[in-house]
């Protein structure tokens, strides 16, 4: 450093107190020097206009000049702010000048002219040029500092001590509609609802107290009123003057807050439901099990063993319900339902789901009245679907309208739509609960809800199965006793081409005598279709895993294996593989009945060389229609 060779401004209206600093640096120091001049401050603003390509390293500057004393032509020069080069004053009357104020106005240091001699006067400048190099890193770091806070998302400020603001960074004015000047020197009892503020400042005096960083999750009021959730990380620090502050940084965390409040929402659904389906499959076991030990003290009385037959068959229909509708949900959720869409007479559909809900509105007492179009409602979708869909709606009016309640049911046709309404006297919805009763596990809380029974799912279904038949359901209702309406909405088909049939119901057909073997892991499940089977006149025999039956196999030579799919060890899958490799068993019928029933489960099922894919629990009627088809070779 001691070898450059320094430019030095000498500015003063004095020739001879200009020849005397030139002297006093040429005689006091090993630097090397260049020297310019100029008398008037006027001089150097026409030697140095704005955008100097090469200031001088340092300008000796006199304090009083014929047009500018010095804080004039330092502010001529940039001021504070922005100056071009560093400043040294020099003054004749040192004990007169305020110092403040030159160094405020952008003066790097200060020297009398009484006082100045070589070695002091070339101190004074190496120091102004230094402060001068470190003061711009300094602005340099602050303005990369002010440039990452306010191109970043994060929400930066910063209060003094009392509170009051003094920075706003970019996001933070942008997020609250803020301007920096507005709020400068403004608390948050200025700009935010008393409650908000008294926690915003609590939580600044819990860092000044604590004198660390502090995280905090705080609610703030948005310009339109809404609320927004914050986690701030707010921390103490101090200024080069020893003035405390507390600074601040915060993250939108609105979106996560309210997903957390939706899975938390989602979580006591979850229980609930879990709640639910205990207390709905207890009762049915309870009534099987019940059954089931009448059954070993009835003494072969017919009319027991009729009531106790007639007791597992409802039970165990209505527990095979339970289970259809949560896969028909899980389905609909998963987008896997699979839909077998043609064109059909939406009234035709009305008249089958009143047939299906029949028996529970008249156990109920209700009355029920039907008003259907006399032309045709043509739509394009899945007859069983869509009558699922009223039958659902009906049989939800029925168990939430109270005994000797009325039910009207109406189907007509509106623009290019067909709708369907179910309407009721029952207990109603309050209107809170009117944007949830379509959410899965979700139950309107009335008194009777839990003698109602039911999973909660049923109206859901109705929303799902409606959506994919592109349409839409809505639902009206006064409130709690005023009763509620379903309305449906299909896009009506452009012309029918011809009524829809009813969902075929598989025709019985007795089982011919016919050798059958049975594999599952589930003993009750295998030995209890073993005897069914044999029951209907078929030769059975029963294994319980893949080793055992390819041994039975053999020796049995069955025409039909019914074979479960998901047992340990050598599943269904590979069991089936195994007999179709055998050319003696090609001609073997395998009928796989499982618990898996989707399409995927189907498609595998197939692969692996299965003639017919059933899910349990087995219908014995479907059951006996496909051993009868297999039989006459139409299967």
């Amino acid at each position: 450093m001691r070898g450059e060779t320094w430019k030095i401004l000498i500015v003063d209206d004095s020739p001879e107190d200009r020849a005397e600093m030139r002297r006093v640096l040429l005689i006091g120091s090993e630097r090397r020097f260049r020297f310019a001049e100029a008398a008037t401050g006027g001089d150097v603003l026409r030697a140095y206009p704005e955008g100097w390509e090469a200031p001088p390293d340092c300008i000796l500057l006199d304090y009083h000049l014929p047009d500018y004393d010095a804080p004039e032509l330092l502010a001529a020069l940039g001021g504070p702010d922005s100056p071009r080069c560093p400043v040294v004053v020099v003054t004749g009357t040192a004990g007169l000048v305020d110092s403040r104020t030159i160094l405020r106005r952008g003066a790097q240091d200060f020297i009398g002219k009484g006082w100045m001699n070589p070695e002091s006067l070339t101190r004074t400048i190496e120091n102004a040029i230094e402060r001068f190099r470190l003061d711009r890193e300094l602005k340099a770091s602050q303005a990369r500092l002010r440039s990452f806070l306010d191109n970043s998302v994060t929400v930066a400020w910063m209060k003094d001590s009392e509170g009051r603001y003094v920075y706003l960074s970019r996001a933070f004015e942008q997020r609250f509609d803020a301007c920096f000047e507005d709020w400068r020197g403004k608390t948050d009892f200025d700009v935010f609802p008393p409650g908000q503020a008294e926690r915003l400042r609590e939580n600044d005096l819990a860092v000044l107290a604590h004198g660390r960083f502090v995280e905090f999750t705080e609610e703030v009021s948005n310009p339109d009123g809404s609320l927004s959730w914050w986690l701030c990380t707010k921390f103490p620090f101090v200024d080069a003057a020893g003035q405390l502050f507390v600074g601040g940084l915060a993250v939108d965390i609105t979106a996560r807050k309210r997903a957390e409040e939706k899975l938390h929402e989602a979580d006591q659904r979850k229980d609930e439901f879990l709640a639910m389906l205990a207390h709905e499959l207890r009762n049915p076991l309870a009534s099987i099990r019940n059954a089931a030990r009448i059954l070993d003290r009835a003494d072969s009385n017919p009319a027991k063993l009729a009531w106790c037959r007639e007791v597992i068959d409802r039970q165990s229909g209505h527990l095979a319900r339970l289970v259809d509708d949560l896969l028909d949900i899980s389905r609909i959720t998963r987008g896997k339902i699979e839909l077998r869409k043609e064109r059909l007479d939406l009234v035709d559909i009305v008249r089958w789901a009143v047939e299906t809900s029949r028996p529970l509105i008249d156990a109920h007492g209700h009355g029920l009245s039907v008003r259907l179009p006399p032309e045709p409602l043509p739509v394009h979708g899945d007859p069983v679907r869509l009558s699922q869909v009223v039958s659902n709606l009906l049989n939800n009016a029925a168990k939430y309208t109270e005994e000797g309640g009325h039910i009207r049911l109406t189907a007509r046709r509106e623009g290019g739509e067909a709708l369907v309404s179910v309407r009721d006297t029952g207990v109603g919805i309050p209107a809170a609960m009117l944007a949830r009763v379509f959410e899965p596990f979700t139950q309107v809380e009335h008194a009777t809800d839990r003698a109602q029974g039911g999973l909660g799912i049923g109206l859901a279904l109705v929303r799902g199965l409606v959506r994919l038949h592109d349409g839409r359901v809505e639902v009206r209702s006064e409130g709690l006793e005023q009763g509620s309406e379903f309305v449906v909405h299909l896009p009506l088909e452009a012309a029918p081409s011809g009524g829809g049939a009813p969902p075929a119901e598989p025709v019985s057909a007795p089982c011919p005598p016919r050798r059958v073997m049975v594999v599952d892991d589930n003993h009750d499940a295998a030995d209890s279709l073993g005897l069914l089977l044999a029951l209907e006149g078929a030769e059975v025999r029963v294994a319980y895993d893949g080793p055992a039956a390819l041994e039975i196999l053999d020796a049995f030579q069955p025409a039909v294996v019914v074979l479960d799919i998901g047992m340990p060890g050598m599943d269904g899958l590979e069991l089936a593989q195994r007999i179709r490799r055998q050319p003696r068993f090609r001609d073997v019928a395998l009928i796989a009945l499982t618990g898996w029933g989707q399409a995927e489960d189907r498609r595998r099922s197939r692969a692996a060389g299965f003639d017919y894919h059933l899910t349990k629990p087995v219908d014995i009627d479907k059951l006996r229609t496909v051993l009868a088809a297999f039989e006459t070779g139409s299967a």
